[in-house]
């Protein structure tokens, strides 16, 4: 439950209690209230849920009746959360419409609307059209409202209603045309959408909004700018026109900071993506008139800018500034791509000779190491270019904590000596908002292969906690989730990006992550309204009983579907790029044994080494290893756990036996027991 809202319903608690207190001549509607009150600060909702209704029926007041509501609402709704039946959901829906003939609020609206959307699909209970005609109940009578406006445009979409949400998308924009952040978080590629069935480039609601009579953005440098740059940062395919809203900034106010460079930017990038020899020139053209018209080229900053992204530095007369004539004989002013003098050779192993190296390392997980090894394979054969056809398969990792995700894709990377970059999934927001983005993971990519392209265009970016940015309701801008998804998407569906390699110099490369296998990795346990995805999976149980047989996450996960992944918080186009599922089991007290001893770089000979440096011989005895295995075991970070628990006991016995002439150190079950229960 978020902290806010928390807050907020236990202020409204105790502001209703104080009502009561001390309190000798209550009414049959006040006791049932405070009551009612109490038993539901206890978490006794069902009792809470009968008292309140015992005030509604005692209640004369308007103001008492919503009250009552309020609380039977809550409190059916968090018996709903723990149990999700379909009666207890009408019943829910049943008060929230009590409530609106009462008193029609957009907060009422909101918070039913609200519900509704988290809970229609997740739970297999479908009111889509009583949905959708609440939502347009809501808009008719609060036009204005933007949450309750993009609330119908998700509901119209849900059930297919193109057109209708296409009119919603844009007097939404209408509305919030000061906001390109807000727009872009709720509609972004859809801005540039033609309407429905149509073909003309005047309903494209970016163009509408443009140009929008009553409220003109392009009258405006500083919000025109905001779009600029949004429509630079996120718009695949419209770098064009980027270029033509920044020079369109650049009239009506060039003395705004950043503006030069973001102009030289949009320009560059534009060039880039123009295919067509003719539209390159004719951007060329209008790029020097409108150098010359500006009389930029005698501007020192603008110079500096041409230096740093195609002059060359002076070094190459080819590329030298553009002057005020330039010859006729000029060259287009960008670099040539150039062929790699070494380029990165690919070695073809068998899905069986992948499994063969990763049981050297991993233990345990067959089920998951036999899965990545055909995944591996299959991307193999895509990046030699040996199998035509065979089109990008990118991965998901969905295992427990602690159960070797990263470690997993990591000794994969290893087998085949592929740049492998970890990046944080939780740390990539929306485009224009504060955090890290997606170029930075191409950049390090760059980076650990020392400036060799064509190695880094076949490395793996590793995204962790890759479920933790699942799409939100009702937290306002969700620039984590949604957001976050789409900066990826135009990474792992393949795409050639702007990449900054030096931030002091600006040097810019063009990166084709095309051959870059992207992996995405997470638990998927990230809670909302007391749900994760393993429920969601196996919610199927509910009315048909439940299975003898024990459910283990794997057995569970094995059933997950795209279906399931949306319903959880993954767009569509996100989860559809993610074809590989690869599914690991929660590790045993033998798996956690094992690790101990068997791989290559088994943990215990680590140790060994360490103590032999010191002149120390390291004996374990069997009953020692089960013991760590059952420290571990009851821990909830899986293998994790076996280094936090080895370092406390070699640790203590390391700097105890330094400098004394003991040469031999025996840990056994007590010496564990003693030294951890100190």
């Amino acid at each position: 439950m978020d902290l806010n809202d928390l807050e907020s319903r236990l202020k409204r608690a105790f502001n209703e209690i104080s009502k009561f207190h001390d309190s000798t001549n209550l009414t049959e509607f006040d006791e049932c209230f405070k009551l009612g009150f109490k038993e539901y600060i206890d978490g006794n909702y069902v009792l809470a849920k009968n008292l309140f209704n015992q005030a509604l029926e005692k209640s004369e007041l308007k103001t008492h009746k919503i009250s009552s509501l309020q609380m039977l609402i809550n409190s059916n709704i968090e018996l709903f959360n723990k149990e999700p039946t379909e009666n207890e959901f009408r019943s829910i829906c049943k008060y929230y419409e009590q409530l609106l003939s009462l008193k029609e609020t957009t907060e009422y609206y909101s918070n039913y609307l609200s519900f509704l959307s988290n809970n229609l699909s997740n739970h297999q209970i479908f009111m889509d059209d009583e949905a959708i005609k609440i939502a347009e109940r809501a808009t008719s009578i609060f036009p204005f409202n933007l949450e309750l406006n993009d609330s119908l445009f998700k509901l119209y979409g849900l059930v297919g209603e193109t057109e209708k949400a296409y009119d919603v998308m844009v007097h939404t924009c209408k509305l919030a045309y000061r906001d390109p952040n807000f727009l872009y978080s709720i509609f972004f590629e859809k801005l540039f959408e033609p309407a429905p069935n149509s073909k003309d480039s005047k309903t494209i609601p970016i163009n509408i909004l443009m140009e929008y009579k009553d409220k003109e953005i392009l009258s405006d440098s500083w919000l025109l700018y905001n779009y600029a740059d949004l429509v630079k940062k996120s718009a695949i395919g419209q770098e064009q026109f980027a270029y033509w809203l920044f020079t369109r900034v650049f009239k009506l106010n060039p003395n705004i900071m950043n503006l030069k460079t973001s102009l030289f930017e949009a320009y560059n990038e534009a060039l880039l993506s123009t295919k067509d020899e003719k539209s390159r020139m004719d951007l060329q053209i209008h790029f020097e008139d409108f150098a010359k018209q500006y009389s930029l080229n005698n501007d020192p900053e603008w110079k500096n800018l041409w230096n740093i992204y195609y002059g060359n530095e002076g070094n190459d007369p080819e590329y030298d500034f553009i002057d005020e004539d330039p010859d006729d004989e000029e060259k287009l002013p960008f670099k040539p791509s150039i062929p790699d003098k070494n380029p990165f050779k690919v070695e073809i192993l068998m899905p069986k000779q992948i499994k063969e190296k990763l049981d050297d390392f991993i233990i345990g997980q067959e089920e998951g190491k036999k899965a990545i090894s055909v995944a591996f394979y299959q991307h193999l054969l895509r990046i030699s270019n040996k199998v035509k056809g065979v089109e990008k398969s990118n991965i998901l990792i969905l295992a427990p904590t602690g159960c070797g995700k990263t470690y997993i894709a990591q000794i994969a990377s290893q087998i085949f000596d592929w740049p492998f970059v970890i990046g944080d999934a939780t740390k990539i927001t929306d485009a224009g908002y504060v955090g890290m983005d997606t170029e930075d993971l191409l950049s390090a990519l760059y980076t650990q292969c020392e400036g060799n392209l064509s190695k880094a265009e076949k490395g793996i970016i590793y995204l962790d906690e890759g479920d933790k940015i699942r799409v939100r309701q009702g937290i306002g801008k969700d620039i984590g989730g949604e957001g976050a998804q789409q900066q990826l998407l135009k990474l792992i569906e393949g795409s050639k990006v702007h990449v900054e390699i030096n931030k002091k110099t600006r040097e810019h490369i063009i990166m084709d992550t095309s051959n870059i296998l992207f992996i995405v990795g997470g638990a998927f346990s990230d809670t909302m309204m007391g749900e994760d995805l393993y429920s969601k999976v196996d919610e199927k149980k509910i009315g048909f009983g439940l299975c003898n047989e024990e459910k283990t996450y794997a057995k569970v996960m094995k059933k997950l579907t795209d279906k399931d992944l949306h319903k959880y918080g993954f767009i569509p186009e996100f989860a559809g790029r993610l074809h590989h599922r690869i599914i690991l089991d929660s590790l045993t007290k033998e798996d956690l044994r094992q690790i101990l001893i068997k791989p290559k770089n088994a943990l215990l000979s680590q140790y060994e080494k360490i103590f032999n440096a010191s002149g120390i011989k390291l004996e374990i005895t069997e009953d020692a290893l089960d013991n760590i295995a059952e420290r571990s075991s009851k821990s909830s970070s899986g293998a994790r756990s076996l280094r936090s628990i080895c370092e406390q006991i070699f640790c203590h016995s390391l700097y105890e036996m330094s400098g004394t002439d003991n040469k031999i150190l025996k840990i056994n079950s007590e010496y564990i027991d003693s030294v951890l229960n100190i």
